[in-house]
């Protein structure tokens, strides 16, 4: 993992791409989710974002697995203390080797 943002979904999240693959979906995320760090930079042709949304005080990623097919799975840790709350991460990784996330193809 290159880099990871986590923090508190302000409202009701709408549904939020699990797959970030071009500037504009993030540019676009990161205003509807008031995140006061600055936009990073992010090479799309050679990482990608992925995000995740929970009903709880606290969501991150935590780790990642890749099979022998290019199959990404993340491993989320969300704590289920505040389901009146929905909190964030955002994280950025590199795209080698990832045909697919969750078993669902990159866009």
């Amino acid at each position: 993992m290159l880099q990871q943002w986590n923090g508190w979904v302000p409202g009701a999240p709408d549904t939020a791409p699990a797959v970030i693959t071009d500037r504009t979906t993030l540019e676009n995320l990161w205003r509807a989710w008031q995140i006061k760090a600055p936009l990073p930079a992010v090479d799309f042709t050679r990482e990608l974002v992925l995000t995740h949304v929970a009903r709880s005080s606290v969501t991150r990623f935590m780790g990642f697995s890749l099979d022998e097919q290019g199959d990404l799975k993340p491993q989320i840790v969300a704590t289920p203390d505040l389901p009146g709350f929905s909190s964030f991460a955002i994280c950025v990784i590199k795209r080698a080797g990832i045909k697919t996330v969750r078993g669902q193809p990159l866009k």
